[in-house]
């Protein structure tokens, strides 16, 4: 399977802990957009992402991901 974004795994298949990194190295700025996805995009489809992650999980890594905005 070869990608087409500049080899860049695709977040949809890979899930949570690929995305979570991902976010955590932007700009501040862009990890609010970062968790919008995460937030919009992740908990809608989680049903096939997460495979079995509970969803208090899933809001500890977007509360995570909210503090780290305040640590930069």
């Amino acid at each position: 399977g070869t990608t087409k974004n500049g080899g860049q795994p695709r977040t949809e298949r890979n899930g949570v802990h690929l995305l979570l990194p991902s976010a955590l190295r932007l700009h501040r700025l862009e990890r609010e957009r970062a968790l919008h996805i995460i937030q919009t995009k992740v908990l809608s489809a989680n049903s096939y992402i997460l495979q079995g992650v509970c969803k208090v999980s899933l809001h500890f890594i977007c509360k995570t991901i909210c503090k780290t905005k305040y640590m930069s």
